[in-house]
């Protein structure tokens, strides 16, 4: 299917999609992309690191100097608070039983890349990025998202890649995506899509 008008920005891989190119309608690879988000991590003493997390909640606190918070299995993880924190920029939890994002997450400015990938998500919100300036790469695939929220009329988000793959969404309407204008990477191979409204 075409989309006319996709975004302001440069879209480098979509998945599933065709996009046009001022008057020629193409398939765009993600070949750039990928089909997630990249999981090459260098060992550090700054990140907070966990094979096996076998609690119902997690807290993230204000007066750590952890860069990074890595959750790689989680499965009874349902609530995840976050304090102001500064120094955070990556957060990633995988395998876990989250149903939403962490309201929390506003909390850590400086965030550059999150990843929630193999839980229970049902609904994103683009709302919770609102106060993420240099958030740059957002990993939710192997979710259940069947909804996506568009944020305030006005608001920009600073997202450049967004991994949806393998979740439940139908419908992927341009409006709720007007406010990701630095997007280059847009992938939802594996999901429901029947409709793709400009």
């Amino acid at each position: 299917m075409a989309v006319h008008k996709f975004f302001h920005s440069t879209i480098l891989a979509i998945n599933v999609l065709k996009c046009t190119d001022k008057v020629h309608t193409m398939p765009l690879v993600s070949k750039v992309c990928g089909s997630q988000s990249s999981s090459l991590l260098l060992e550090t003493d700054y990140a907070y690191t966990t094979q096996s997390y076998d609690q119902r909640t997690f807290t993230i606190p204000d007066n750590s100097s952890y860069e990074m918070y890595l959750l790689n299995s989680a499965p009874l993880l349902r609530y995840v608070f976050i304090q102001h924190n500064v120094n955070v920029i990556f957060i990633l939890i995988d395998k876990c039983s989250l149903v939403s994002v962490p309201r929390t997450i506003r909390n850590v400015p400086h965030l550059r890349r999150l990843t929630i990938r193999s839980c229970r998500i049902q609904h994103l919100d683009l709302n919770d990025f609102v106060h993420l300036p240099i958030l740059h790469e957002v990993d939710f695939n192997h979710n259940q998202i069947v909804t996506i929220t568009e944020p305030p009329a006005g608001a920009v988000l600073a997202i450049h890649r967004l991994y949806l793959t393998y979740n439940k969404i139908r419908q992927l309407d341009m409006n709720v995506l007007h406010a990701l204008k630095e997007l280059h990477c847009l992938v939802v191979d594996n999901n429901r899509i029947e409709e793709f409204p400009s």
